[in-house]
């Protein structure tokens, strides 16, 4: 019996240094903060897949709970970003993300310069989120427990959920651009500004964003380093909370936080309260 104990403890310690390993190794492959100033692929496209990125990003946030890449070449800057579980996936449903541009660096004054820009995508609305992280996601969470004899489910909701997000994600809000009259634009508009966002077939949520560098009045022969800011919105209409064990989006019918606040699932304020971060970024020359 004791021998059966210490080999049990034994196999512990090496499963614990196993999973330590893998945290350390990915903290150590993926910083918080993208290092680098990158090279758009050649053969970049803006369809809510990384394929032409092989899959991998520059930089993992903890606290958003994403990774992306910041990218250029000589005429666009582009934004991917990548999602796995429902917290992070439920706050973009909710609010989208916003990638705000500003040529102020200081950490004072870039957040409300008058000369930012941002562009918000995807703007949707509270329903159709929930419906694709409440309904659908969580639904494919039983249909993983085993892939080979679930394809055909896997395959039909993967198929589903691309269908639904492509009816949800239609347009995509601009501010701070003088020669865009328009705070919304289609998708399919013709300011050069494109944002497709997809799911793979393992459900993990794919983001893509190009916006043309004359907006910004920069080019890749300046070599000046300007701020991005990233943000996580969350859900733009005020959030009620008449269900204290409620997972995910709460009902919309009482403003307010609860008294018994501490009941409450750490994620469901995740989703609900915006989360960002800024940085800086040298638009990297051939």
């Amino acid at each position: 019996m004791k021998n059966i104990f210490n080999f049990l403890k034994a196999v512990l310690f090496v499963f614990l240094f196993a999973i330590i390993s893998v945290v350390a190794n990915a903290q150590k492959k993926y910083p918080q903060i993208q290092q680098v100033s990158l090279r758009a692929p050649a053969d970049i496209k803006i369809d809510g897949n990384a394929k032409e990125w092989h899959n991998t990003f520059q930089a993992w946030t903890k606290v958003d709970k994403m990774f992306y890449t910041i990218s250029n070449d000589d005429n666009n800057i582009y934004l991917i970003v990548g999602t796995e579980g429902p917290n992070a996936l439920g706050k973009i449903m909710f609010g989208g993300i916003t990638f705000t541009i500003s040529h102020l660096i200081d950490k004072k004054k870039r957040e409300n310069d008058a000369g930012n820009i941002s562009v918000t995508f995807p703007v949707t609305n509270i329903a159709k989120g929930e419906v694709l992280v409440n309904g659908d996601y969580k639904y494919f969470g039983n249909l993983m427990n085993d892939t080979i004899k679930n394809k055909k489910e896997i395959d039909s909701l993967y198929f589903t959920m691309n269908k639904q997000a492509t009816e949800a994600f239609k347009l995509i809000k601009v501010k701070g651009i003088k020669e865009i009259d328009d705070t919304l634009i289609s998708i399919y508009n013709t300011t050069g500004i494109h944002a497709m966002a997809a799911f793979d077939r393992r459900i993990h949520y794919t983001y893509e964003l190009a916006i043309p560098l004359k907006y910004f009045g920069i080019s890749v022969n300046d070599g000046i380093k300007f701020s991005y800011n990233i943000k996580l919105n969350g859900p733009t209409q005020t959030v009620a909370y008449t269900n204290p064990n409620a997972r995910g989006l709460p009902n919309m019918d009482v403003v307010g936080p609860p008294d018994n606040f501490q009941h409450i699932d750490p994620r469901m304020y995740f989703q609900n309260y915006p989360s960002d971060f800024w940085a800086e970024y040298t638009l990297a020359k051939k």
